[in-house]
């Protein structure tokens, strides 16, 4: 299982401030503790590798003090790097301001898990607030099952 998790008004208020949301970071941990997955990070805050070194310096170790989990380095993704898998499974060129404007990190996910050997039989969830709660699909084509929950609907139900 790999979880990929996204940062502002998900785990934290910003990416200036950083503040924790317990209450999210709560219904998140839950679910984290029923599983061992492999915990990544989708999240349009961080663009590049400098804004991946301020995440692992800055709010990594208290968010996985929070959560009760790692994060695994193969999946601490930028927008620069989904852009780049994305190059290299379809040959398509997107800029990170492409990203942002044109692609919701639902079909981001979907082109990259249908493909990316990482992915291959692999249940994935995605936690954000600005997704389509439930949103599922399944890929024949690497057999990879993904699950977008949005934090905010769960948190209603919590």
């Amino acid at each position: 299982m790999i979880v990929f998790l996204d940062l502002e008004e998900t785990l934290i208020d910003n990416w200036e401030n950083g503040w924790l949301l317990p209450a999210k970071i709560a219904i998140i941990k839950e679910m984290l503790s029923e599983f061992s997955p492999k915990i990544g990070l989708m999240s349009w805050a961080v663009w590049d590798d400098a804004d991946k070194a301020k995440f692992n310096t800055r709010l990594r170790p208290e968010l996985e003090e929070a959560l009760g989990a790692t994060f695994d380095d193969d999946f601490l993704w930028s927008m620069d790097d989904w852009a780049k898998q994305l190059l290299a499974l379809h040959g398509k060129r997107i800029s990170r301001e492409d990203l942002f404007d044109c692609f919701g990190k639902h079909e981001v996910l979907f082109m990259v898990s249908r493909c990316h050997p990482l992915f291959k039989g692999e249940h994935v969830v995605l936690f954000d607030d600005a997704v389509e709660h439930c949103l599922n699909w399944h890929s024949h084509m690497n057999d990879c099952r993904v699950l977008i929950q949005n934090i905010d609907e769960l948190a209603k139900h919590a």
